[in-house]
């Protein structure tokens, strides 16, 4: 039972996009805001994902996806961000937004304070066939499937945190699959062809 309330607390807290959110989610996050009014209610349509893939749509070929920075240094007139495999890029400024760990593998940044993030895995299930229509369109279980919810004809979206997300990531990639694997199944009626 921790395991699910736990889920739906950081699922309700996230940017899930509103047509993916149960009405039940919603109402928890309104009584979990911190004050009327403080803006927690707010969501972004289409999720954070959606929100990011607008703006770089707009930016057109100015946005390089696949090229991770390793440094990111200052110069007279803006910043040079290295990267593995490319040539440097230059640029009026860096918006360095990656989660802690990440950051810390970037050199050049300045420090910043340690925070400490709860045991999470993010999923997307790539499936062999389409959802059967039956299919619901978002599960909160205390599995290791967590939140899982329709992303497309073929493919579900997971969240999952708390103990099942931390027995994941202790096993062999084999047995975590097989164990997803089985769970979509039996919330979805349907089979994985690979997790990513």
């Amino acid at each position: 039972e921790r395991a699910v309330c736990e889920t739906a607390i950081a699922v309700t807290a996230s940017t899930v996009p509103l047509r993916q959110m149960s009405l039940r989610a919603l109402a928890v996050k309104h009584a979990a805001r911190s004050g009327a009014g403080d803006g927690s209610e707010l969501r972004f349509a289409d999720g954070a994902g959606g929100f990011a893939e607008r703006i770089a749509a707009g930016l057109g070929d100015r946005v390089l996806l696949g090229r991770p920075a390793v440094d990111v240094r200052a110069t007279g007139d803006g910043v040079e961000v290295e990267s593995p495999g490319g040539a440097p890029v230059r640029a009026g400024r860096a918006i360095v937004a990656v989660p802690l760990h990440a950051r810390a593998r970037i050199r050049g940044l300045r420090a910043t304070p340690v925070g400490r993030y709860g045991v999470a895995v993010k999923s997307l299930f790539v499936l062999d066939a389409d959802l059967p229509d039956d299919a619901p369109a978002a599960v909160i279980t205390d599995s290791v499937i967590g939140y899982t919810y329709r992303h497309g004809p073929r493919t579900l979206g997971s969240f999952v945190g708390s103990s099942p997300a931390a027995w994941l990531l202790r096993q062999p990639p084999p047995i975590a699959d097989r164990a997803v694997a089985e769970a979509a199944r039996t919330c979805f009626g349907a089979r994985l062809d690979r997790v990513v």
